[in-house]
């Protein structure tokens, strides 16, 4: 996410579509791209990675 546009907090509900931030590149990329990790717990210690399905 490129600094200072997220425009989400934790533990906020978000709809499909909303925005959740801007974008961008740091280090050994040419373009701008994300990671995502969903998980069912804060704590990565306890977490389980749970399954994510993006629509088209």
């Amino acid at each position: 996410m490129r600094c200072g546009t997220v425009a989400v907090r934790p533990g906020e509900l978000v709809a499909a579509g909303q925005p959740l931030g801007r974008c961008g590149n740091s280090g050994n990329s040419t373009q701008p791209h994300v990671h995502v990790q969903v998980m069912d717990d804060v704590d990565p210690f306890r977490a389980v990675g749970v399954p994510i399905v993006f629509r088209d």
